[in-house]
């Protein structure tokens, strides 16, 4: 299923040399008032932008960089990263693609043990297991 995903940056009139590249599925508005909740509430104690947003002020200015139809989050990833290989953002800590995509594919493909019946049962086939076996609960990741 494709979906639309957005690249933005975040900039701020009197510097715009201190700016965030990001992405979302969001729309930008929604997106930009999840920021600035996220900087009031505190949330991401060690996350550069919010430090920034709190000091130099919750007006900042944003811009749609461009939008890509995607089919899966590592293409949504991808996308966003080539925006920051692009720009430079001094304000990105992280990288959109990189390690944490491994990580995410390794828990996608990675076996579940249904205690119930003594089966490990491949992650992607939960739903078709659960409604076969009737029952739901207690899978032990690993």
């Amino acid at each position: 299923m494709e979906y639309k995903t957005n690249a933005y940056k975040i900039f701020w009139v009197d510097d715009p040399e201190k700016f965030y590249v990001g992405g979302t599925k969001q729309t930008l508005s929604r997106r930009m008032s999840v920021h600035r909740d996220d900087a009031r509430k505190g949330k991401g104690k060690k996350n550069i932008l919010y430090d920034v947003i709190r000091t130099k002020g919750y007006n900042f200015e944003y811009r749609l960089l461009g939008s890509k139809m995607v089919t899966c989050r590592d293409e949504e990833r991808q996308f966003e990263q080539e925006w920051i290989d692009h720009l430079h953002p001094p304000l990105n800590k992280n990288r959109a693609h990189g390690l944490d995509v491994v990580k995410d594919r390794q828990r996608e493909n990675s076996p579940v043990y249904c205690k119930y019946c003594d089966n490990t049962v491949h992650r992607s086939n939960i739903r078709k297991h659960n409604k076969t076996k009737k029952h739901i609960k207690n899978f032990i990741m690993y």
